[in-house]
């Protein structure tokens, strides 16, 4: 027997609480705060996480949408969640010579400024197959929230800018095929290169340098060019896949 509950919860969050038998489903929307245009000329939905400091998540629809499911497996309970985005979308500019994701941008319901420090899925974003040459992320981006953040979003671009502040995300650039040179990873406060963090980016051509922050190397995680003939294992890092390597002929590692 189906049952279905509706949970009105605070500032625009709802939940709907589904059952079908032992198996429960937990649906929870979150609205965006406002939407601002930038430097770029995107204009975007965003979240404030931090109303002191004035912090927002970048989201690439108005709505984030977390899905719970719980369930019993051979008597064991076991839950699982995923995280999606829906409604209004955001737009971005996807010509020209410079593009990406802005340091700030100006709350138009108080005039402030507030500061972006995450940025969620725009895989499926009007980012993505854009034809900007330089995509930047700007300083002060610290995490992508989500999984594959920037899949398909410098497919065309043929440089990609990191910013110093950039400490985390999952599979964040794989399946960028056009993209030639990347900025600044050596910068990074990155402390995990994730599995497939730049996968199938084959026709970038710098050597690959990592931060001295690294701990982990994961598989799939670096193209090398065949110009690249050493690399250089930070001294923090304590686990590396053996398959890291996407590639390359590598002859010397440190």
């Amino acid at each position: 027997m189906k049952k279905t509950f509706l949970l009105l919860m605070l500032t625009f969050v709802v939940g709907v609480i589904t059952s079908y038998g032992q198996t429960t489903t937990t649906r929870t929307e979150l609205m965006s705060d406002f939407q601002a245009t930038d430097n770029f000329g995107n204009t975007c939905y965003y979240k404030i996480t931090d109303v002191t400091n004035r912090y927002v998540t970048l989201w690439p629809n108005e709505k984030r949408v977390t899905t719970t499911y719980t369930y019993i497996s051979s008597g064991q309970p076991f839950t699982s969640v995923s995280n999606s985005y829906e409604g209004n979308a955001s737009h971005f500019n996807t010509s020209g010579t410079k593009g990406g994701l802005p340091a700030t941008v100006v709350n138009p319901n108080n005039n402030e400024t507030y500061y972006v420090k995450a940025v969620g899925n725009l895989s499926q974003s009007d980012l993505r197959m854009n034809s900007v040459d330089t995509i930047v992320v700007s300083e002060g981006i610290e995490d992508f929230v989500d999984a594959q953040a920037m899949m398909w979003c410098a497919v065309g671009s043929k440089v990609l800018i990191l910013p110093s502040t950039l400490k985390s995300g999952l599979q964040t650039f794989r399946e960028n095929w056009g993209l030639e040179k990347v900025v600044g990873l050596e910068n990074t406060q990155l402390k995990r290169l994730s599995d497939n963090f730049f996968t199938q980016c084959g026709n970038v051509t710098n050597d690959w340098v990592l931060p001295p922050t690294v701990t982990y190397i994961g598989g799939s995680c670096l193209p090398f060019a065949a110009t690249q003939k050493k690399f250089i294992f930070p001294a923090l890092v304590d686990s590396i896949s053996a398959s890291f390597m996407e590639g390359g002929s590598l002859k010397v590692f440190r």
